[in-house]
């Protein structure tokens, strides 16, 4: 692999170089096929594989040389520029260098990797003033997060005894971001062939440091700093992490409802399909949603899982809208996995366990919708007004009957619209059914404009049916619609704890007319005429209803002879 390191580095594709390797068994010739060249200047790596010689190079020994030569014509015949190198020397590897997938190890960039195991032993015995040197990847950072300058402090490091292992106190371990160095203390060494193990704490880089150097790397350095045997394993491929920027519940749905949702994110990598796993809360169904925007398409929809084409570009911002969403039957702070696919199926990006988008509203059912007048509510004392309907402009009570999806704590805020009803402090109350009526404490908060605020507080708990009884005063105007009427709970948050899908409701209401009452005589028991006038305004009524005072009885054919209306 050649790369070039500029301002954006990047790597020469496979087409455009060939390494050929017929020249001799230490001697390689990298072509250039394609059009890229090498430009003078500028910073390159070559990576390359090679064997190693069969032995180790004797201490003290010089380190072998490598060459290094630049051609302009095919036939090698005249170097542009030659280099020689000073090279590495061979030395013993060790019996055991691994890392051990522990039940908290995660592949996912930006994760902490908490009690990252390490595994080690040497063939050779280690001596008093002897070191353990460990180099993570570029991109690792072994040292405590929360050291002062100057201290070398490693992230939790511990070591796990392991037979004849050492204990913690053996060994005095420093760390500078990628590096950790062991110094061995015990006076009697550690003994050839013991197995170590230790535990560190780090955290994955945002994507996975180049093939070609990710390696982690441990290495036996006596007391004259010389190299007596080392090891690398490779390091796992760490999994870029998606940039959610956005995630949102589209309308005013609630739980339980079919409603719209939208995720905007960001990839690491080029990829051409998405999943998204919706974990909580549980009960979301996917299965029969669709996306709405155009070249998006469903692969595979099942439960509370999605796969979706998409076309999605490296570093370029993505929206994704889902319509015909099964939101689940309680509310509460929702939670989502997402993992970006290319080409070949392989996993490019992902991001688990998203908690930074929407809280999912529950849902308040609404019935048995009535207002009261004031004589309806006393009807014994009134029992002829308590017959009438409520007057335009007249002062009443109206309530509704409450269920709960999800419990409102205390402390959480009632919001009332019913605008055009102006709504007043006289006659709010939320009464439990379920415990005979009992009221409830609330504090009654701003009022104005159609809207009540009340503060919960007691607690409404899920399930439980309530009463809500607000006072009003009713419109003015004749002409007006069906009134949208709105419960929200909320905690302070962007969206409620719980509301209501807006319930349209049109309460009878009267237009006041005067009426006027005469009679020519009025001995008693009579039958008399008596004259009933009314100025019906704007009123258009196609029938009377006329209620005597208690005593008067009014005959079969009630209206007067020559009379009429």
């Amino acid at each position: 692999a050649v790369s070039a390191d500029a301002a954006a580095p990047s790597a020469f594709a496979a087409a455009d170089v060939a390494c050929v390797a017929d020249t001799g068994a230490d001697t390689i010739a990298v072509h250039f096929l394609g059009a890229r060249r090498l430009v003078a200047g500028r910073d390159y790596t070559m990576v390359v594989v090679v064997r190693n010689p069969l032995a180790v190079t004797p201490t003290g020994a010089a380190l072998p040389e490598w060459r290094l030569q630049s051609f302009s014509d095919s036939a090698m015949s005249t170097p542009l520029d030659a280099v020689h190198v000073r090279g590495f020397g061979v030395n013993e590897a060790l019996m055991t260098w691994e890392y051990i997938q522990s039940n908290t190890f995660t592949p996912n960039g930006g994760s902490l990797l908490n009690g990252l195991v390490l595994r080690l032993a040497f063939r050779e015995a280690l001596s008093a003033a002897d070191a353990i040197v460990i180099t993570a990847p570029a991109g690792f950072d072994l040292a405590d997060p929360g050291i002062l300058p100057g201290d070398q402090r490693c992230h939790d490091l511990r070591w796990v005894a392991s037979g004849p292992a050492p204990v913690t106190d053996s060994f005095t371990a420093a760390c500078v971001r990628n590096r950790m160095s062991v110094s061995v203390n015990a006076a009697a060494g550690v003994p050839a062939e013991t197995r170590l193990e230790l535990q560190v704490s780090t955290t994955n880089p945002i994507t996975s440091p180049p093939r070609a150097s990710n390696y982690w790397h441990v290495a036996h350095v006596d007391s004259a700093q010389r190299t007596v045997s080392s090891e690398v394993f490779q390091g796992w491929r760490v999994i870029p992490q998606l940039e959610i920027s956005q995630a949102r519940l589209v309308g005013e749905a609630t739980a339980g409802d079919v409603g719209v949702l939208e995720f905007t994110f960001i990839a690491v990598s080029a990829a051409a399909s998405l999943s998204v796993a919706a974990r909580e809360p549980s009960g979301f169904d996917l299965s029969q949603c669709r996306p709405t925007l155009a070249g998006q398409a469903v692969i595979e929809a099942l439960g509370v899982t999605l796969r979706l084409r998409v076309n999605i570009e490296e570093g370029v911002s993505t929206t994704v809208q889902l319509e015909n969403v099964r939101l689940p039957p309680v509310g509460g702070r929702t939670t989502f996995d997402f993992a970006t696919y290319d080409a070949a199926d392989a996993i490019a990006d992902r991001r688990v366990g998203y908690a930074g988008g929407f809280r999912l509203p529950g849902s308040i059912s609404v019935d048995a919708p009535r207002i009261e007048n004031e004589y309806q509510r006393a009807p014994s004392s009134y029992p002829v007004k308590a017959a009438l309907s409520t007057q335009f402009g007249m002062a009443a009570i109206v309530s509704f009957e409450l269920e709960l999806s999800n419990r409102a704590d205390q402390g959480e805020t009632m919001h009332v619209e019913g605008a055009p009803y102006e709504l007043v402090r006289q006659g709010f109350q939320i009464q439990d059914l379920g415990a005979g009526g009992r009221a409830l404490a609330a504090a009654v908060g701003v009022v104005g404009g159609g809207r009540m605020q009340a503060l919960l507080e007691e607690p409404l708990e899920a399930r439980r049916l309530y009463r809500l009884s607000v006072g009003v005063v009713a419109p003015t105007k004749t002409d007006y619609a069906d009134v949208p009427w709105q419960l929200r709970l909320s905690d302070g948050s962007d969206l409620p704890t719980s509301r209501n899908t807006r319930i349209a409701v049109n309460f009878r209401l009267v237009a006041a007319f005067q009426v006027g009452v005469s009679a020519a005589r009025s001995p008693p028991a009579a039958e008399i005429e008596v004259s009933v006038s009314a100025s019906l305004g704007a009123s258009r009524p196609t029938a009377f209803i006329v209620i005597a005072p208690p005593g008067f009885r009014f005959p079969t054919d009630c209206l007067s002879s020559g009379g009429g209306v």
